[in-house]
């Protein structure tokens, strides 16, 4: 399994080896996140609606969720090395996700600039996808 990401002028790739080299640190983690993360932190978990209020609800939900593995990845010695990349692997595959459901809900036609795309995506998409200060204006959107 292989996605290429182009987001920004660069490239990530996200592999099935790349994950796998981020197993360890996920696995010495997971006990804490368990316990302080998911639905403990973030809310209950429900079914995903597509629409753009359940995407809406469910980019909270992520941002909650990868900010909690963010703060716990760093206080585990296992993953002081590891955890920068761990996470962005987990971001890089969340905003694929997010897409992926957008571009089912408004079509993949409308993801140009000045688009509906831009127009409708909810604000907690936007900041999963561009970052916390980001804007469409100066988002790229990675390609699926």
């Amino acid at each position: 399994m292989f996605i290429r990401v182009v987001a920004g002028g660069g490239a990530s790739d996200l592999s099935f080896s790349q994950l796998i080299s981020h197993l360890g640190c996920y696995a010495h983690a997971a006990p804490q996140l368990r316990r302080q993360c998911g639905a403990a932190q973030c809310g209950p978990y429900r079914e995903l609606e597509l629409s753009l209020i359940g995407v809406s609800q469910r980019c909270r939900t992520l941002l909650c969720d990868l900010e909690c593995t963010r703060t716990r990845l760093a206080q585990q010695s296992a993953c002081r090395e590891r955890g920068r990349p761990a996470l962005q692997y987990l971001l890089t595959y969340s905003q694929i996700q997010v897409l992926a459901w957008l571009r089912d809900l408004l079509g993949d036609a409308s993801a140009r600039p000045g688009g509906i795309f831009w127009r409708a995506m909810p604000r907690s998409c936007l900041r999963l996808i561009c970052g916390q200060n980001s804007s469409a204006h100066n988002c790229t959107l990675p390609t699926i």
